[in-house]
């Protein structure tokens, strides 16, 4: 029954909207046609079958509305997602993020440096995989985006062969450097 009463809603919406434009379309019966007279018929039928509609609303109907609002309140205070947690980050939350990513550039690095081709998406969801408990469920998809950052960076490195270079000669400075580095950018504000 509600739904009737949502089609007369929507027809009573329609006739408002085409009346205020040109009122001779929808009292074509009346000599004078006004806004005003229309806004007087439309209006008060738009207030009681909007009542009618939610008075005669089946259970299912209302069950479903309110599983949608609790989706939807469920959604607002759920943690932020990757895509809207920026730096700065409290700093024991960037120290570990940046020892996974310090783990996962040294294994890039050493396998570049023996030569091998490196699938950069399946050594960042090894490391990923891996390091699971390292950092809080929320922090999780930023994990991987910076994962894959830093992966393509070293695919898209220049002078790869210098940085291999300098990790080959010290790789426990090396490694200490970039965790400086990483650690300082997470938990600086850009």
């Amino acid at each position: 029954m509600s739904k009737f009463f949502h089609l007369l809603f929507a027809l009573a919406m329609i006739g408002l909207i085409a009346g205020m434009i040109k009122p001779a379309w929808v009292m074509r019966w009346n000599a004078n046609p006004s806004r005003k007279r229309i806004a007087l018929i439309a209006l008060p039928v738009l207030v009681v079958t909007a009542m009618l509609s939610n008075v005669t609303r089946t259970p299912e109907e209302i069950a479903s509305d309110q599983q949608i609002a609790e989706d939807k309140a469920a959604a607002k205070h759920e943690k932020k997602p990757a895509e809207n947690i920026k730096p700065p980050l409290p700093n024991d939350i960037a120290t570990n993020l940046c020892s996974v990513v310090v783990t996962y550039v040294s294994g890039v690095l050493a396998s570049k440096a023996q030569g091998e081709r490196i699938d950069i998406e399946k050594h960042a969801d090894r490391i990923y995989s891996q390091f699971s408990g390292q950092v809080p469920p929320q922090y999780r998809a930023y994990e991987k985006k910076l994962l894959l950052h830093f992966g393509h960076g070293i695919d898209r490195d220049t002078d790869l062969p210098a940085t291999i270079q300098k990790y080959r000669a010290d790789p426990l400075r090396f490694s200490g450097a970039l965790m400086t580095v990483c650690t300082r950018q997470l938990t600086t504000a850009s």
